[in-house]
């Protein structure tokens, strides 16, 4: 099992994170504490312990698809003392992924506020010598991620069918996103926040990524129809490469302007 991730927070911050393997989402709890969450892969038994968990009291709040967006994700809202939570994967069945999961986990902390948003991308890797060197083949899937904006204006469950075209002969990758929707939400308190769905064609994207001989990760430049701009990453999952998944991270025109979120795809 091989992973990918990267971590935004408000103030501008890039890192990378630690990668979440699996397709399959288990949530353990004792007397309504989120006691253990475990994704079924490299991965075993996260526990409020683990990076992924900064408080040692989380909740469980809800634990649901949200496949009604139009999209297949499912999301797991956790609380603790001072922080609050939000793990939104692919359904990788829905999708019908053999090889891989995608999405990002949200966290905030009330007090001092901080905003951090972390994307994955994981499964099962392929050999780079398993990768096919002629042909072009085209990989369908979506996308799910969330973005931050000045205002303040935030961006959830971000969704977008995505196409990637391969020439597995010039080792290139041409990524386009589309018929992006999700939810926005303007204002500064609970008294005064407004929420609303509907499409978001600002984060479309497209772009080229490219991986070199010998190689399973590739890598490129992503920009969304609103202008804004950054990097993706990612790598070819399954046998024979029959799917293909990663992470984008772009900005926008402040340092505190961001998108991130995962993609996967596969061929016929």
């Amino acid at each position: 099992m091989s992973g990918i991730g990267v971590n935004r927070n408000n103030n501008g911050t890039t890192s990378t994170s630690n990668a979440l393997n699996g397709t399959q989402l288990n949530v353990t709890q004792q007397s309504g504490q989120l006691v253990g969450l475990q994704l079924i892969g490299q991965i075993q038994g996260q526990d409020a312990s683990s990076p992924l968990f900064s408080s040692s009291n989380w909740i469980l709040v809800d634990l649901h698809s949200i496949s009604t967006l139009g999209y297949h994700s499912a999301q797991l809202q956790i609380a603790g003392n001072v922080n609050a939570g939000s793990l939104v994967l692919s359904e990788s069945v829905a999708e019908g992924f053999s090889y891989q999961n995608y999405g990002y986990w949200a966290s905030a902390t009330i007090s001092p506020f901080s905003l951090s948003t972390s994307a994955f991308s994981v499964g099962s890797a392929t050999n780079p010598a398993s990768i096919p060197v002629q042909g072009i083949a085209t990989f369908t899937g979506e996308s799910i991620g969330e973005a931050h904006d000045v205002g303040p204006v935030s961006y959830g469950y971000i969704s977008s069918l995505v196409t990637a075209s391969v020439d597995f002969s010039s080792r290139s990758i041409t990524y386009q996103s589309s018929n992006t929707t999700g939810t926005t939400t303007t204002g500064s308190t609970a008294a005064n926040t407004v929420t609303t769905s509907g499409p978001l064609p600002q984060f479309n994207m497209t772009g080229t990524l490219r991986y070199t001989a010998g190689s399973n990760l590739f890598s490129g430049t992503l920009a969304t129809a609103g202008g804004w701009s950054g990097t993706a990453n990612g790598q070819f999952y399954g046998p024979a490469a029959n799917e293909l998944g990663g992470i984008f991270n772009v900005s926008g025109p402040t340092g505190q302007s961001y998108y991130i979120g995962g993609f996967g795809g596969k061929r016929p």
